[in-house]
């Protein structure tokens, strides 16, 4: 999917994300139909899945249940086999591995649980999810991994509460980024700067300036609109690239 058509993406999601009555008891914003809509899913996916590219994963991992379609799309994507965390033991599923963490959303200790036959140890995982709010689901995830002697090399939702202080993780990716307005009881919507180039994107755009510079020519790049480039497993390039205006 190409830049624009991303950013095409992103505007129908704001819009979408800002009809009336979004907003419901506790501050919360619903997003169940969008998750379960194959269309935005199957979009989603893709553009997330394009940024972990080129890592060498084993497993998309995601927490029942509404993030299990994004998730599924991504694993998809990458052809990579997705892993349901759960949020208690099933008996169906043998022996278990159960930690406690502290929800991002209510701050209560909560747990998820994963059958020991999921994953092999050593494995290399991405979790997958709607959305993020304090980030205690990604760090509980994390910690469970670890069980596994595995580990958690980056994390992608399709929305990303920015209001929220002290996030118990940075390590993340989102389409859209949103912020509520307590005050006038709505929400502000944008497409978020913390994604969407993949590797070879960067490379391509890194490329170029490298070029352009070795030949003398061209050094003013006001380069899209992103303040930001996250890219996990590639941090190479990131120390060599920083996307905005470039001047000689």
């Amino acid at each position: 999917m190409g830049q624009k058509a991303r950013e095409d993406f992103a505007n129908e999601l704001c819009e979408a994300l800002l009809e009336d009555g979004r907003i419901v008891p506790g501050n919360f914003v619903y997003l169940t139909d969008i998750m379960y809509n194959p269309q935005i899913v199957s979009k989603a996916g893709v553009i997330l899945a394009s940024h972990f590219q080129g890592m060498d994963l084993d497993y998309i991992v995601t927490v029942e249940t509404k993030g299990i379609p994004l998730a599924y799309e991504v694993a998809k994507s990458l052809g990579i086999e997705l892993v349901i965390i759960r949020k208690d033991n099933k008996v169906t599923e043998g022996s278990t591995v159960t930690i406690n963490y502290v929800s991002g959303t209510s701050g209560r200790i909560q747990q998820m649980a994963l059958a020991k036959k999921c994953m092999k140890p050593s494995s290399k995982c991405v979790f997958i999810d709607d959305f993020l709010r304090g980030g205690g689901t990604a760090q509980g995830i994390k910690d469970l991994l670890s069980e596994f002697d595995s580990e958690l090399v980056g994390t992608g939702v399709l929305v990303d509460n920015v209001g929220i202080q002290n996030k118990r993780t940075d390590e993340y990716v989102s389409i859209i980024d949103l912020e509520y307005d307590k005050e006038n009881n709505k929400i502000n919507l944008i497409y978020s700067n913390k994604l969407v180039l993949g590797i070879k994107d960067i490379e391509k755009i890194y490329n170029m300036l490298i070029n352009s510079i070795t030949n003398e020519t061209l050094y003013n790049y006001n380069l899209l609109k992103y303040s930001k480039v996250t890219i996990y497993g590639n941090e190479e390039i990131l120390s060599k690239i920083e996307v905005g205006d470039y001047e000689k």
